[in-house]
């Protein structure tokens, strides 16, 4: 969230959700081209009585309005075209006439048994002299307002129930704290006194694919949680950031759950294959940011985890414990606690090779 303003007696975050912008209105204006492009009617109606013999051929949708006039004579038949992909093929009837290929549709689409069907129909009408009359329509408009309606009405709930503008605003002089959600269903406004904050925690949701997402809430005093965002999204690094200048305005304390995703997913899988110069290194860089930032409590985990894998068990259990009286020291006991599953966790994690 970016500050907008900051004072010992004031502090207004605001959060624009710029890339949730740019997806929900990329996927609303791509969800609008199977509307333009799909969607149509298309029509091949042949008179053999009519003056000249001839068959006119008409395309009706959004956009267009086409309209093709093709003497009978003009025909030298019809075939399926296919056009293939990776791992499937789609179809469309072409017309073939002195004049050029006239294909009945604009797109290709699966159901090649439908296009075989309709292009047996013309050539029987070509061939065959005493038909008189021949009409296939081929209506596309329920499959591109369907893609319509899927795409863009999913870029259209991410910009309704995701895009809001949050605006939190925290005044000690009036004691009071104002969570403002402004988007397009409207706005909703949020108050509470200042004391009534107990807490600001970060909480986080782990994906079934192994991926971690987050967002800050208000631990208040009557029990309630606050989500600042009504969504969880990516970004540890910000959020923690948000939550802790709330905690430092507040003088409160940020509450962070312990668990195996607090370690960098990608600095875990570093230290477990990189062999032992990458978490020696590792290792003394860890101790260098500690020296900097001493409560970098993801380092702190991060560090606890290669000493384990690089075999300086003791060393990892006393910094275990160290880590823990730290945390209830500063009022964390809960998260003390939830300490030693995060470090079982490792070290279940963890070959057994020292």
């Amino acid at each position: 969230m970016r500050v907008l303003t900051s004072s010992a007696q004031h502090l207004v975050l605001q959060l624009r959700p710029w890339s949730l912008w740019l997806f929900g209105g990329a996927f609303t204006l791509f969800g609008l081209l199977p509307a333009l492009l799909i969607a149509e009617v298309a029509t091949l109606e042949c008179h053999r009585t009519a003056q000249p013999p001839s068959c006119e051929l008409s395309r009706a949708g959004l956009l267009k309005n086409d309209r093709h006039l093709i003497l009978l004579d003009h025909f030298q038949g019809v075939e399926v075209q296919e056009s293939r992909s990776d791992d499937s093929s789609t179809y469309r009837v072409v017309l073939l006439t002195s004049e050029g290929d006239r294909p009945l549709t604009g797109y290709y689409s699966s159901g090649y048994a439908g296009k075989a069907r309709q292009a047996r129909q013309i050539d029987a009408f070509l061939t065959d002299l005493s038909q008189t009359q021949l009409v296939i329509q081929q209506d596309s408009r329920w499959l591109g307002y369907l893609f319509t309606l899927i795409f863009s009405g999913s870029g259209l709930l991410v910009l309704c129930l995701m895009g809001n503008v949050v605006t939190c605003e925290f005044d000690k002089l009036g004691q009071s704290f104002k969570l403002t959600r402004r988007g397009l269903l409207g706005s909703k406004i949020i108050k509470h006194p200042l004391h009534h904050i107990q807490t600001v925690h970060l909480e986080t949701s782990h994906g079934s694919k192994g991926s971690t997402t987050y967002r800050v809430a208000l631990d208040l005093k009557n029990g309630d949680r606050l989500p600042i965002t009504t969504y969880y999204s990516s970004g540890r690094k910000d959020k923690q950031k948000t939550a802790d200048q709330i905690s430092a305005f507040l003088g409160l304390t940020t509450s962070t759950p312990l668990s195996l995703w607090n370690l960098d997913l990608r600095e875990f899988l570093r230290l477990l294959t990189g062999g032992q110069q990458v978490r020696q290194q590792s290792i003394v860089r860890y101790r260098e940011t500690l020296e900097r930032e001493p409560g970098n409590l993801q380092t702190q985990m991060n560090l606890i985890a290669a000493l384990w894998l690089e075999g300086q068990r003791d060393e990892a259990i006393a910094t275990v414990e160290d880590l823990k009286s730290s945390l209830t020291a500063q009022g964390k006991a809960g998260e003390a606690a939830k300490l030693d599953d995060y470090f079982q966790t490792v070290m279940d994690k963890a070959p057994d090779t020292k």
